[in-house]
């Protein structure tokens, strides 16, 4: 039921910001829903009621729903003669980022459960996925840190916000 919320959230995220995006800083949207997604994974790690596990895997979607999309257009509007040089590269970045933490969170978890640690309150294979869970906030703490970053050195070259920048062009 969490994965289906998620991919239910995940598509409202996108159909939301083509609906819109104008109106609303993309780099806003990147870093709130970054961190975010970074909160809902610590609460779906700890969550003792399965509702609330289930709920918060849905939100993350929501949350994470224009990390792809958006660092895309924002490459584009930063880059906008790059061509396709430029997205194959942030296509094979993003291919390596999912598998990369994919694994690390699958190790974490298996470490968990070779260990026999007790996590939240589980043992076992719940324990070690809920601490493979944990793991997974840091993926989406960096990419806000990221984000942060890419808009106060946007802000201090004096280039306008994401929505402001479409409106001159």
């Amino acid at each position: 039921m969490g994965r289906v919320l998620f991919s239910l959230m995940l598509a409202l995220g996108r159909s939301g910001y083509a609906a819109l995006g104008a109106r609303v800083p993309l780099h806003r949207l990147l870093i709130g829903g970054s961190g975010a997604a970074a909160v809902l994974y610590v609460v779906c790690a700890l969550a003792q009621s399965p509702l609330l596990g289930v709920l918060a895997c849905g939100l993350t979607g929501l949350c994470v729903s224009l990390l792809w999309p958006g660092a895309i257009i924002l490459a584009s509007r930063r880059i906008p003669s790059a061509g396709a040089a430029m997205f194959a590269l942030l296509s094979a970045g993003g291919d390596v980022g999912a598998s990369l933490g994919a694994f690390c969170v699958g190790r974490a978890a298996d470490w968990a459960q070779a260990s026999g640690t007790v996590f939240a309150g589980a043992a076992g294979e719940s324990g070690a996925l809920r601490a493979g869970l944990l793991l997974a906030a840091v993926f989406p703490l960096l990419c806000c840190g990221v984000h942060t970053a890419l808009h106060c050195s946007e802000a201090r070259a004096g280039l306008p916000a994401g929505s402001e920048r479409r409106r001159r062009q």
